[in-house]
């Protein structure tokens, strides 16, 4: 009989370059992991929902790899969150932790922007992100697409801005070559029948989010394929050319009046970060590292201060001048470790939709993955 191949690092299925790579798909018996892909939703069952607002929601969504759907609601204070409802996760030196959301929202002309809606995705110690006073959260705040990353300690945020956007196919602030692609559909009958590819665009991750909208009816769902590198692999974000490619009918509906189809593509964005344990936090952005918070940083950053990535230039921080008590981490960590700034309580998994206006503003979840280390 054969020996057994043993994996005490768990397994690993990104690619080498991926911000994600000690990510363990398949986890060792010193890890934990949590996995979700929507398939069903369990609601009351896996996660609390924390509600507030006439029609403020969270229900499965139709989608071909599954899906949640959350809907702020039309009333004050419309939120809609989803939390894990359990504080299990926390920063500790010597273990790594991660955590691999895929969002999306409308923005822009699309059908019911999202862009005046605050849409976070993180750790918490509370069920609702906004009444949290420790956390460590990605926060796509009202009034644009642009993603911040914060670090909440004790009721002290200290917030890097502008390391994502929602808007973006890349889902990266800034990029040049990612432009956003459009689908014609059939301008005739009450039924979705045709799709055709308006521009291709690029810079796409993945197959985009598809909703139809149209007048009257319901039912019609549309999906569209985006191509591979010339070896055959899902785009990496960097390439031109990662563009739509093969539309498809996936529900033809009906009711509809004629001529009112529209189809908003609306990317799938990765929001990730990694603790390796050694000092260093690091965030990304569909696998591409946007952000660096640890002991190696270039700029000092100081709890409670608000860092504009994109004007400042510079991605890599320290927190050399806070420190810790010998009683709360009496093995010190390195002057500037992300320990020394991150929450000293567990957290939990939440997500989700604050509107700011009386309208019922929507994001999408399509997969959840996050860990932890026992050492």
């Amino acid at each position: 009989m054969s020996t057994p191949t043993r994996f005490p690092g768990g397994i690993s299925t990104f690619p080498i370059k991926n911000a994600m790579n000690t990510f363990p798909t398949v986890t060792s018996q010193y890890q934990v992991n949590k996995g979700d892909d929507m398939i069903p939703f369990r609601q009351s069952t896996d996660y609390t929902a924390t509600t507030s607002g006439t029609g403020a929601t969270g229900a499965a969504f139709s989608w071909n790899a599954g899906a949640l759907k959350l809907t702020s609601g039309s009333t004050s204070t419309y939120k809609s969150f989803e939390a894990l409802g359990a504080n299990s996760m926390q920063i500790i030196p010597g273990n790594q932790v991660w955590l691999d959301v895929r969002v999306a929202c409308p923005t822009g002309s699309q059908t019911n922007p999202s862009n005046d809606a605050n849409i976070y995705t993180g750790f918490f110690d509370n069920v609702d992100p906004t009444a949290a006073s420790n956390g460590i959260y990605f926060v796509k705040p009202s009034g644009g697409t642009t993603v911040n990353f914060v670090v909440l300690k004790a009721g002290t945020a200290t917030t890097f801005q502008n390391i994502g956007d929602m808007a973006n196919p890349s889902g990266l602030y800034g990029t040049a070559y990612a432009t956003p692609g459009s689908l014609t559909p059939n301008a005739t009958g009450t039924t979705l029948t045709a799709l055709a590819i308006a521009a291709a665009g690029g810079g796409y991750r993945v197959a985009p989010l598809a909703i139809v909208n149209g007048t009257a009816g319901s039912g019609a769902q549309a999906y569209v394929q985006v191509n591979s590198l010339p070896d055959g692999r899902p785009g990496d974000g960097y390439n031109v050319g990662y563009n739509l490619v093969a539309p498809y009918v996936t529900a033809a509906g009906s009711g509809y009046t004629a001529g009112t189809f529209t189809v908003d593509l609306m990317p799938w964005i990765n929001l990730q970060f990694w603790y390796d344990g050694k000092g260093t936090l690091r965030v990304a952005i569909n696998g591409i590292q946007v952000l660096s918070l640890g002991y190696q940083g270039l700029s000092t950053a100081t709890p409670g201060s608000t860092y504009n990535v994109a004007t400042l230039g510079v991605n890599s921080f320290n927190f050399s001048g806070t420190t810790l008590t010998t009683g709360v981490a009496p093995v010190q960590p390195l002057p500037g470790d992300f320990y020394v700034a991150a929450p000293q309580v567990p957290t939990q998994l939440c997500f989700g939709i604050q509107g700011t206006t009386a309208n019922n503003r929507v994001v999408y979840i399509e997969e959840i993955n996050i860990g932890t280390e026992l050492n």
